[in-house]
């Protein structure tokens, strides 16, 4: 869990060996956590060029793993199956292949390969953890605080057990023992990404965000790139509110922040939240210059997709499609991008159609963009899944891609850069449209007011919701 330090490692090994695939494979991994994406193609593309060198132990899981992050997921699978069959001592083959089924649902299959884990190793610490957040999964809550337990005494003096026993006592709603664990781990490493995170996530699933800002806001002062993550929820704290033009200036001490740490990664991260909170506010003058902004740090498609959503808001549908054509010739012959380049294309192609109104062709674009448009798309910047579902006025699906929404909000798990909370509010006014949709007013005003309630007036501001006043006041006249 210390990236920084795993990558120095990576990189000292390939300055012994620069054939050694397996090395710029997991680089391009710590790489891509980062943000720093052109980085991470590189090292994949070396990665890819190397296989045919690598030992088939190696070569196996690298097959394995990049399938699946290239959304390959049936030759991802049979990969990582071989290599157990082959290597049964193979540990991380095991947790890879847990993590991706407990993905897709299958924790009971997962939670087989972890306990071989761990027959293979009784001191595997990690496979503990992972093993306790698959049986909480499961609903198994007692079990998995249990054997979180047996990953603390294995690794004792390391923030990161601590950190897993908070998030575990929290799924528990034991928000106040979660937060003991979170203060314990940042007292052990005050740069612990994941704590600072989930400690500051927690207020929120507690409703308690004025005490979560009061507490960040007191940690601010360890390191140039602490500050910057701290700065990072504190204009989380801020959207949640609908202080909006407080949020801004807090994405923009984040990436001062990040620059004083001389840090590439969290400079690319403060952009992107920075980015995507200008886009989804409607905000966008101020996203065009971001995105100039992103597109000086790395040369990451995250750029292109913002313009093609303001374009696509401000009416001018074909600079949509002249963005997809431009984003297509500059990476058709980039090596590195070239296994994501059809679902990212395939995103910007369901943008088009979107702007365009053709709903059914979004739906089914989504379907063969699983990293594209995550979930469905229904937590993407610009919701292109989510409002054609709306339009072609089906409530019930609806309904169902909110959940998957709200994974991507406080709801669910926060990434090492923190989460986006206006998920929560933007997945509130979509219930409510859905409701209506279903001729349910009632449900469909309780879901307004949940917005209303956390934005007030300043819900008018946002384009995607600006009815939403309106909208309660028509539905509440029918109850």
């Amino acid at each position: 869990f210390e990236n920084a330090e795993a990558g120095r490692h990576f990189e000292a090994a390939i300055a012994i060996d620069s054939t050694f695939a397996l090395a710029h494979f997991h680089l391009a991994g710590i790489q891509a956590g980062n943000g720093e994406i052109t980085a991470s193609m590189t090292s994949l593309s070396r990665a890819r060029s190397y296989l045919a060198r690598a030992p088939e132990r190696d070569r196996l899981f690298m097959e394995g793993l990049g399938g699946l992050i290239e959304g390959d997921f049936e030759r991802g699978r049979a990969r990582l199956e071989e290599l157990i069959d082959l290597y049964p001592d193979d540990k991380d083959a095991r947790i890879v292949l847990a993590g991706f089924l407990s993905g897709i649902g299958e924790e009971a299959a997962a939670a087989r390969l972890l306990e071989g884990a761990l027959r293979l190793d009784p001191f595997y610490a990690n496979g503990y953890n992972q093993l306790a957040y698959t049986e909480a999964r499961r609903g198994n809550l007692d079990s998995a605080l249990v054997l979180i337990e047996r990953y603390v005494e294995l690794a004792p003096g390391d923030a990161n057990p601590l950190d897993s026993r908070g998030e575990l006592l929290e799924m528990a709603g034991r928000y106040d023992e979660a937060r003991a664990d979170y203060r314990a781990a940042l007292e052990i490493d005050p740069r612990n990404p994941f704590a600072l995170a989930h400690l500051a996530r927690s207020y929120f699933r507690d409703d308690r965000v004025d005490d979560g800002r009061g507490e960040l806001g007191a940690l601010l002062g360890v390191s140039a790139a602490t500050d910057a993550r701290i700065h990072r929820h504190l204009a989380s704290f801020h959207l949640w509110e609908g202080a909006f033009d407080d949020a801004m200036e807090a994405f923009e001490r984040s990436y001062a922040s990040a620059t004083e740490a001389d840090d590439p990664g969290l400079r690319i991260s403060a952009t992107t939240a920075h980015l995507y909170a200008a886009v989804e506010l409607g905000r966008y003058d101020e996203a065009f210059g971001l995105a100039d902004r992103m597109a000086a740090l790395d040369r990451n498609p995250i750029a292109y997709t913002v313009q093609a959503v303001v374009f696509g808001e401000r009416g001018e549908r074909e600079r949509v499609a002249q963005l997809a054509d431009a984003f297509e010739r500059e990476y058709r012959n980039d090596e590195g991008m070239a296994p994501f380049l059809p679902f990212i294309s395939t995103m910007y192609r369901a943008y088009e159609a979107f702007y365009r109104g053709e709903h059914e062709r979004v739906l089914a674009l989504a379907v063969d963009a699983p990293l594209a448009i995550p979930g469905g798309g229904t937590e993407y910047v610009g919701f292109p899944v989510m409002r054609s579902i709306l339009a072609l006025g089906d409530g019930a699906r609806a309904l169902r891609q909110i959940d998957v929404a709200r994974n991507a909000g406080i709801k669910g798990p926060p990434t090492v850069f923190g989460f986006d909370p206006t998920f929560e509010r933007f997945a509130a006014y979509f219930e409510g449209r859905a409701y209506e949709l279903l001729d349910e007013p009632d449900r469909a005003a309780d879901a307004y007011r949940e917005l209303v309630g956390g934005w007030g007036e300043a819900a008018a501001e946002v384009p995607l919701v600006a009815d939403v006043h309106t909208r309660l006041e028509a539905v509440s006249s029918r109850r």
